[in-house]
């Protein structure tokens, strides 16, 4: 990978982990506020994991295109 390449992924990562927090926050407060409901607590669930798999694959290697199937699999659970 380029230098410029793992700058950028690096900076996507760290949007990502942004977005993610910000999901979990969200969730959160209408979790507090609603019923029990296990769509709601499967979605958070899927939520929570998201932030911890941006947080553990930040690293830039010449393998990190190995955690894309990893980030799609994460994308498809949360929709």
């Amino acid at each position: 990978m380029g230098t410029s390449s793992k700058i950028d992924s690096t900076f996507f990562r760290l949007g990502e982990v942004c977005s993610a927090v910000i999901v979990v926050l969200l969730l959160s407060h209408f979790y507090i506020n609603a019923s029990d409901d296990g769509r709601l607590i499967y979605t958070e669930i899927i939520s929570v994991l998201e932030p911890v798999f941006s947080i553990l694959l930040p690293i830039s290697t010449k393998y990190s295109f190995y955690a894309f199937p990893l980030n799609i699999i994460i994308f498809i659970c949360s929709i």
